[in-house]
Order: C-alpha cells, then structure tokens, then sequence
C-alpha cells in the first residue's frame, strides 16, 4: 500500500536548528515517516533574527526524512523590524501595518509559497508550524481546505494581530467525517 504524502512547513529544520516549533515539526517529521510519506519544506536560514542562507537549496534526506529546502530573498532588516515592530505592537489593529510587519518577521521565500501553490495536489495535507511567521502567513491560503496548523502560539502580543484571525478561522480539518471551521 502506497503512504499518503503529506508535508510540514517550517521556517528552519536541521539537526543544529534550536527553537521549540523546529524541534517539534522535527519530531514529529522523523515519527511520522513510517506511516506517511513526509516532505518538510523549509528555507535555507539556520538564524531566526537574520534569515542569512546558510543551508544549499535543494532536497536532502535528514534522519530518515526528505527535506525541500528553498532560499530566503533577503535577510531581516533589523532597524526596519524594530521600527514597525514597535509600531504595530503600540497600535494593534491597522491591517496595513501588520502586513508590513509580517513582511519584515520573514523569512520571505517566495519559491516555497510558489511551491505550495503548484504542488498543492500531491500531498493529502500540509502540516504547518507556528502561526507565527511569513511561511504560514503566504502559503497556508493556498491549501487551507487541507491543512493543519499547530500555532506554537504563547501569550504575546502578535497572536492578537487581526492578520492572524483570518488564518485561523480559513483553516478547516476534517474529524471522523465531518468539517470544522
């Protein structure tokens, strides 16, 4: 019988990656793949305040699991993270500010969301982790209908960002034959 492919998108995988949400989707990637044909997609980064490519693009296989990895455009702006950072968390509320904001959080791969999109039918569901940045935020919409979300999600000020609300009232998951929303 052949395995249901299935993917999770995380922002950083690899065995030297520290960060609670990489570690779990790690996790749970190498105990899901006796079972499921399982694909992380991810970027290039190892450093989540930078975003710097330090991993070559491409596909390797890490402890038993194939990973996808995709370039980041360019790395974190710090002055102009800090800048609408502190903006946004002030105000909490004016969309266009936390789209901006979401831009600066990163990291922007937009070959992965690119892959997402056109890759959308070969895999019976995406697996994304933490809410928190521009890889859920740009991909998740495109297979909302088939994906499950897994927020890492702590009391802090950006989980209250109207951004997020949409993600997660988009997201539907099928339970023992019926549809939530």
């Amino acid at each position: 019988m052949q395995k249901l492919k299935i993917a999770l998108v995380v922002q950083r995988y690899g065995l030297e990656v520290n960060g609670g949400a990489e570690l779990e989707c790690r996790l749970y990637a190498e105990r899901l793949t006796p079972f499921y044909d399982v694909t992380v997609l991810t970027t290039c980064a190892i450093d989540y305040v930078t975003w710097k490519n330090e991993y070559s693009a491409g596909t390797e296989i890490i402890n038993g699991v194939r990973v996808i990895r995709f370039p980041t455009d360019r790395e974190r702006n710090q002055q102009s993270f800090g800048k609408i950072h502190e903006k946004v968390m002030a105000n909490m509320g004016n969309r266009e500010e936390e789209i901006e904001w979401m831009e600066e959080q990163g990291p922007v791969s937009p070959g992965l969301i690119e892959y997402i999109k056109n890759s959308r039918d070969e895999y019976a569901s995406f697996v994304f982790m933490t809410y928190l940045y521009y890889l859920t935020f740009h991909g998740l919409p495109f297979v909302a209908g088939k994906s499950v979300l897994i927020p890492t999600a702590h009391d802090e000020p950006p989980i209250y960002l109207s951004i997020f609300k949409k993600i997660i009232r988009n997201i539907r998951t099928k339970i023992n034959g019926g549809t939530y929303k």
